[in-house]
């Protein structure tokens, strides 16, 4: 099973998202379980590198607002990348 490196980038955006360390472990919980076994369950965004970007939407039940997780892979690591609000329109295009 591949093991998750969190970037600088994405732990700042997440604690933008969510302040409180266990609100924010518990967010993104379900995604850490699942990328590790299935890193293809998300989107696949980019493949103009080395390293294609994947988008995983997620949907912050607190605020009801669209979040994006924004990741990449080989066959040892899963690298979270970012994490972000999106808009209600940028997620249903």
């Amino acid at each position: 099973m591949r093991k998750i490196i969190k970037t600088h980038r994405f732990e700042h955006e997440l604690r933008d998202l969510r302040p409180d360390a266990r609100d924010a472990d518990d967010f993104i919980e379900a995604a850490e379980w699942a990328l590790p076994r299935n890193p293809r369950i998300g989107s696949l965004l980019t493949t103009g590198s080395d390293s294609p970007v994947w988008f995983l939407p997620i949907i912050d039940e607190e605020r009801i607002t669209p979040i994006m997780l924004f990741y990449t892979f080989d066959e040892e690591t899963i690298y979270l990348l970012s994490i972000r609000r999106t808009s209600r329109e940028e997620s249903l295009n």
